[in-house]
């Protein structure tokens, strides 16, 4: 015999609503920190590339995050393994690139290029067959001209813009594989299991240039504890744990503060200065951005035809006694 009353269902209602209103309050918190956290690797990366080649910057971020995160590894299967994998030779392909990028660009310009990635899985969006309205295309329009603007006007290789929007390519595509692998798996088993592929393959791949560069490792360990623990291992926990409550379309809106964070940092650490084009080209890129976000936020918050206002009211009305 079934006790519950119209009452206490409804009751349970609100709490489930309420509690899961407070998960996505986390997640953007989170996300916030873990944007902020990805924004200081660019010119931490830049610093370290003085004396150490991508590939070992990479490896060495990589095998520090995994050891990080070895006290996490336990109950593995073949699926949590797979995906993790995965996810891992993403994250592994994007850093690589991010270091081979940020060797021609400024890491101010890296990290606006980079926050493009919001702007691809949109894009990705369409191939699942998403509608599009055309006011989006303008946006990614508008972003791509901004980076055109700062690429072209500093004298600085057009090569570099071109790996960091490939690294922004794959960054769309990692955030979208880690919303559907989190669902399906524990996030911090994920995390430590993403971060152990890439440290494994990563060792094999550099293993003939580690004796060169040892003692370059030795000298940049404190930055490449810093990239490695922080910005690869807390900040991927970080971000998995808030993808069980925020969806992957929204997690790029908050990679938005990673060029800010970037910029500032690097006017602080690095000296490095915006143009009048960089500036130019900056407010483009932001502005594509952030129109972009208020279409989709319009788009979600449209009716449904299918559950109109007054079937919602109605059945409400029938829990009434």
């Amino acid at each position: 015999m079934n006790n519950s009353t119209p009452e206490s269902s409804i009751h349970s209602d609100q709490t489930q609503e309420e509690t899961k209103r407070s998960r996505y309050l986390l997640g953007f918190v989170l996300l916030t920190g873990v944007s902020l956290i990805l924004g200081s690797g660019f010119p931490i990366i830049k610093e370290v590339e003085r004396d150490l080649s991508p590939q070992l910057i990479t490896t060495s971020r990589y095998v520090i995050a995994a050891l990080v995160l070895s006290p996490l590894l336990s109950n593995l299967n073949r699926l949590l393994i797979r995906d993790g994998t995965i996810i891992g030779l993403l994250f592994f392909a994007l850093s690589l690139l991010e270091c081979v990028a940020l060797e021609d660009i400024s890491a101010s310009r890296g990290g606006f290029t980079f926050a493009l990635s919001i702007i691809f899985i949109t894009l990705l969006e369409i191939l699942q067959g998403k509608s599009l309205p055309f006011a989006s295309l303008y946006c990614a329009a508008m972003a791509f001209a901004g980076i055109a603007l700062m690429s072209w006007q500093s004298g600085e290789p057009l090569i570099g813009s071109i790996w960091m929007i490939l690294a922004a390519i794959l960054d769309a595509a990692y955030i979208i594989v880690v919303e559907g692998a989190v669902r399906v798996h524990r996030p911090l088993q994920l995390a430590a299991v993403s971060c152990w592929i890439p440290a494994i393959l990563g060792l094999i791949w550099s293993a003939p240039n580690l004796a060169n560069e040892w003692t370059a490792i030795i000298d940049n360990i404190w930055g490449l504890l810093y990239l490695g623990g922080v910005t690869i291992a807390l900040a991927t926990v970080l971000e998995n744990i808030a993808q069980q409550w925020v969806p992957g379309n929204e997690v790029a809106i908050f990679r938005t503060l990673e060029p800010l964070a970037a910029a500032f940092l690097s006017f602080w650490l690095l000296g490095e200065t915006f143009s009048l084009y960089d500036s130019l080209g900056a407010v483009m890129i932001l502005s594509g951005i952030i129109l972009l976000i208020f279409l989709k936020g319009d788009s979600e918050n449209l009716p449904n035809p299918e559950v109109s206002p007054s079937s919602e009211e109605e059945r409400k009305s029938n829990l009434q006694p």
